[in-house]
């Protein structure tokens, strides 16, 4: 397994390099910078996977330890709320670069480009149409106003078809005066062994 390990780092590490004398000269340094850190987070999610043997990832450490640290300053603006809940090996790549890229965009243009601006990462399980669902919601508060995209951008992009394409799943975004909400929807049955956690508490981990 450590072998599998060094394996995968140094692919991900030739990639890299690769990026870095090919792209780097003929692309501007924010969107070559967006690319090396989403290189950064499959190579952590991947390491973590490893090292459960491919069992999946706790959803918790997911998002706080891997999709948003880079974003994160000492003062914790990014809070984190729901039920215990382990992720199958198939869907952690998918939420993990989906939580990246919001938080790329939070701090570019939403409520992490601002000093006040904070965001509540939640998600539990919820019945829509008769069908259980897990739903995983970003929610910006006190940033600066914004307004919807006439275009959307890669980031948007990505989300959808992640999951669209691998579960059956969608994505929505809200442009509130509060601030961005997105909404990240999937059937519960994606989740499976792992629907136990439905009768877990719903409390704020921070």
């Amino acid at each position: 397994m450590q072998e599998l390990s060094h394996r995968v780092k140094n692919s991900l590490a030739v990639v890299s390099a690769i990026a870095s004398s090919t792209i780097r000269p003929h692309v501007e340094k924010s969107r070559y910078e967006n690319f090396q850190q989403r290189l950064t987070a499959l190579a952590q999610v991947q390491s973590l996977l490893i090292q459960t043997n491919w069992e999946g990832i706790d959803i918790l450490d997911l998002v706080k330890n891997v999709a948003t640290s880079p974003f994160k300053s000492g003062d914790e603006r990014i809070h984190f709320q729901g039920p215990p809940l382990r992720l199958p090996a198939a869907l952690t790549l998918p939420f993990a670069l989906s939580i990246h890229e919001l938080c790329t965009n939070a701090s570019k243009y939403g409520s992490l480009s601002s000093d006040a601006g904070r965001v509540t990462v939640d998600w539990g399980f919820e019945i829509d149409d008769g069908t259980e669902r897990f739903v995983l919601r970003w929610i910006e508060r006190d940033g600066p106003p914004v307004s919807e995209p006439k275009q959307k951008g890669f980031g948007s992009r990505m989300i959808r078809s992640a999951f669209a394409q691998s579960v059956g799943g969608d994505a929505e975004w809200h442009y509130r005066t509060q601030g961005v909400e997105c909404e990240i929807r999937i059937p519960a049955t994606a989740l499976a062994p792992s629907g136990s956690a439905t009768s877990s508490p719903h409390a704020e981990v921070r």
